[in-house]
């Protein structure tokens, strides 16, 4: 009886951590540019620095990387895994400079597409990015009708041609419905409880 119940909850402690499971894969540019797509130029991978690994850990060998757009936008994007119509999902990403960077505008966006066709999408700035500190931008949005894809944007505009925007630990999570996590939370309440009065 005591395997069933600590299985039951190993069940529902599982569906609870999937629910908000990373949707890309080498979020943390470990594998180089591996399922990720560039636009504009002077994108690369760089050792020189990087916040998390590939799992969401700290450290990791290597982050994303771009150099020298001049005037214009380049950028990086990749479509996660699955979308469901009408759900929330969150964007986000770590960044950072070196010293010698100015650059004019760098982001997050979270779109959601019809096919190849942008149905919509919201954007979310770093702020004050500074040499040596890895600072954090997210973004969310609820997937309208007819979405098929819901994708990570990161771009910046404007770098100086001595500087480098690094990027590391992107992800794009569905957000757990406020029901659904209630749900669960009373479920694994009720295996505690019933336990307990069997125990009895």
């Amino acid at each position: 009886m005591r395997a069933i119940w600590y299985g039951a909850i190993a069940v529902l402690c599982a569906c609870a951590m999937n629910v908000s499971a990373n949707l890309i894969s080498n979020s943390g540019f470990e594998t180089s540019w591996e399922n990720w797509s560039a636009w504009g130029n002077y994108m690369y991978s760089d050792t020189a620095g990087s916040y998390m690994d590939n799992a969401g850990n700290p450290g990791g060998i290597q982050a994303g990387a771009l150099q020298n757009t001049g005037s214009e936008w380049s950028g990086f994007y990749q479509d996660g895994s699955s979308v469901t119509v009408g759900e929330t999902y969150t964007a986000s990403a770590y960044a950072t400079v070196d010293a010698a960077t100015s650059y004019g505008f760098a982001a997050v966006k979270l779109e959601f597409y019809n096919g190849g066709t942008l149905l919509t999408g919201v954007t979310n700035a770093f702020s004050a990015l500074s040499s040596g500190t890895w600072t954090y931008s997210e973004v969310s949005g609820v997937a309208p009708v007819g979405t098929t894809a819901a994708r990570i944007n990161i771009f910046v505009d404007n770098i100086t041609s001595a500087g480098n925007l690094y990027v590391d630990g992107a992800s794009l999570t569905a957000v757990p419905e406020p029901v659904s996590a209630a749900l669960l939370g009373l479920g694994i309440v009720a295996i505690y409880a019933a336990r307990r009065k069997v125990r009895k």
